[in-house]
């Protein structure tokens, strides 16, 4: 009868009990040191590890900052999720979805608003440029026609006065009567009046022109002022601001997935306190690892590419996969021994590697299982 026993889950004292129990019980003998020299036992091609099942990316522990206390959760266990999916909500919801909703209201009333304001600013802008462009034309237009009425004037002005002299000239060897020389220089003085006249028209016409000019351009000016200050009262930003506030504080509310994956464990339920705990569990099951806690013995015949195997009694068939990632790190173990007299304190080094079919594993999150790799292979 051949016995084999794995001494290093054991204590030391434990170990050297068990052997001499088993030698006694068998009637083995203890090996001796041949005459050729000691013998050297074969090394042995497998390394053996305690190990958990889990998620390519781990479990995601779902948590809330704040005293909050967890409404209603619309996830269940293994229920598969998209990243940015609402799995619950905080009591504290419906009071910031309200105070969301009224900062919502009030921006849109108040770009209503300002919009009508700042249709009817637009609207009094556009009527004073347009008095401006019309009193501009029609203050040319008058201009024009004054002008011309003092160049006519002043042509028959000039005319007259040309008449005078030559009538002067006339009456001095009285070759017309003094009558008809009067008559003549009565009328230039009134063409000279009528041309300072006209004159002084058009001078006026000009400064009124100028003034109402002045008036239609500051009325323009005023209406623009008038927009600017519609827009800055109605502080359409800050409102907006307060928004984006409330939005940030309705989105604390609500608790989403950071990413695709399953619901692999529901702790909270609705009602319950949650400050500093663990609503839920999730995580991509998509594609599974086993993490292997090898002793720091044995980790220098680990290799990246070896093939493993993982057996467990909640598996139908044991599982396969290659190891991907080799820790650098030495911890206390952390995968618990079934065995009550295991060696809790040993010092093991986390392996990773990445099963070949993640479909069962998906099932059992968390698993112990047994893991063997195969260290005189590489793939």
């Amino acid at each position: 009868m051949t016995c084999v026993l794995d001494f290093r889950s054991m204590s030391p004292a434990r170990c050297v009990a068990l052997g001499l129990l088993f030698l006694m019980l068998n009637g083995c003998q203890a090996p001796t040191a041949s005459v050729a020299g000691t013998s050297t036992p074969p090394p042995r091609r497998e390394v053996a590890a305690l190990g958990r099942l889990e998620p390519k990316d781990r479990v995601i522990d779902i948590s809330v900052a704040g005293d909050e206390r967890l409404s209603r959760l619309l996830v269940k266990q293994g229920q598969m999720v998209k990243a940015g999916d609402i799995l619950g909500y905080l009591e504290t919801y419906d009071t910031r979805l309200a105070a969301r909703d009224r900062a919502a209201a009030l921006v849109h009333d108040t770009e209503e608003q300002l919009r009508a304001n700042v249709g009817q600013g637009q609207a009094r802008i556009k009527e004073a440029d347009l008095q401006l462009a019309q009193q501009k034309q029609v203050s040319v237009r008058g201009i024009e026609a004054q002008e011309a009425r003092v160049r006519q004037t002043k042509a028959e002005l000039d005319l007259a006065e040309r008449e005078v002299e030559r009538l002067r000239s006339l009456t001095k060897n009285e070759i017309i009567s003094r009558q008809d020389f009067d008559r003549q220089t009565s009328q230039a003085d009134r063409l000279r009046a009528a041309l300072e006249s006209e004159q002084a028209t058009l001078l006026k016409l000009k400064t009124s022109a100028e003034t109402d000019r002045d008036i239609a351009e500051a009325q323009l000016a005023t209406r623009k002022a008038e927009l600017v200050s519609v827009q800055a009262s109605a502080q359409l930003e800050s409102l907006r601001e307060g928004l984006k506030f409330a939005e940030a504080e309705l989105k604390i509310s609500m608790i989403r997935a950071p990413s695709d994956g399953q619901i692999i464990e529901v702790i909270a339920n609705p009602g319950e306190a949650v400050q500093g705990r663990v609503i839920l569990r999730m995580g991509d099951v998509s594609e599974m690892y086993v993490l292997a806690e090898v002793y720091e013995a044995d980790v220098s015949r680990v290799r990246l590419g070896q093939h493993v195997e993982i057996s467990s009694s909640a598996l139908s068939q044991p599982l396969t996969g290659t190891v991907e990632r080799i820790g650098t790190n030495v911890f206390k173990r952390q995968v618990r021994n079934i065995d009550p007299q295991a060696d809790t304190d040993a010092r093991v080094v986390q392996v990773r590697a990445r099963l070949d079919n993640s479909d069962e594993a998906a099932r059992f999150v968390g698993l112990q299982v047994d893991v063997r790799i195969h260290a005189d292979e590489a793939r």
